[in-house]
């Protein structure tokens, strides 16, 4: 039985050699080759650190990673990405799958920027009830036949973001947020009241017919610029 025992662990012992053996090998197999093409035998030029090719036989394309924007900036919310959004995070590139944007996009570390061919574009839409603002939206026009409340993401998630509200409502009805909009001179639109707009010399008027405000997330809260 003793016997057994010890040729078991002089077994184990040369498994383990030959595994660090091979993990060794693959390291320098590595670290020696820091320039790889993929795609062909040839050496890649000596400014890349990577070349993808196609042959006569085979030919094809670079596919990115394929993310929602809310996949998208739920890798930007954490805090690895947060500790190196000015460094390593720079470059990182994604194709964002969303149907109102659809573009290959990288971060310049400051926000996600765009690289579409074709005339710029932002999304518009227009509602009829209640509505959460998402990160595709843009520009909402408002037109419901009752008082609508339109719930805003936490600032504190999505600092830049801007959105454009516009009351269309021919009845006259207004807006509510569901979060404070700060609109200057210390004011806020509280949440859940009816939101209304600065007016010339001071004081504020209703969120009437053809009414416009500006949002932005300065990261810790809202805040309104009429239009």
């Amino acid at each position: 039985m003793e016997q057994t025992n010890i040729k078991q662990k002089q077994h184990n012992l040369i498994a383990l050699k030959v595994m660090l053996s091979i993990v060794a090998i693959l390291g320098f197999s590595l670290t020696t080759q820091a320039q790889v093409t993929v795609g062909s035998g040839d050496a890649p030029q000596q400014f890349s650190i990577l070349e993808v090719t196609t042959t006569k036989e085979v030919k094809g394309g670079l596919r990115m990673p394929h993310l929602t924007t809310h996949e998208r900036d739920s890798i930007t919310a954490t805090d690895i990405f947060q500790a190196e959004k000015m460094g390593k995070a720079k470059g990182l590139t994604i194709f964002n799958e969303d149907e109102l944007v659809r573009e290959i996009q990288y971060w310049d570390g400051i926000e996600w920027v765009g690289l579409k061919g074709s005339a710029f574009k932002l999304p518009i839409k227009t509602i009829t009830e209640d509505y959460t603002l998402t990160t595709g939206d843009y520009k909402i026009l408002a037109d419901g036949t009752e008082d609508l409340t339109i719930t805003l993401p936490d600032p504190t998630t999505c600092e830049g973001r801007i959105y454009i509200i516009q009351n269309m409502n021919s009845e006259g009805k207004g807006l509510k947020f569901s979060l404070p909009v700060n609109v200057g001179l210390g004011q806020n639109m509280e949440a859940g009241a009816l939101a209304c707009l600065p007016i010339a010399f001071g004081g504020y008027g209703s969120f009437a017919l053809g009414g416009t405000l500006l949002i932005q997330s300065d990261g810790t809260k809202w805040t309104g610029i009429t239009q």
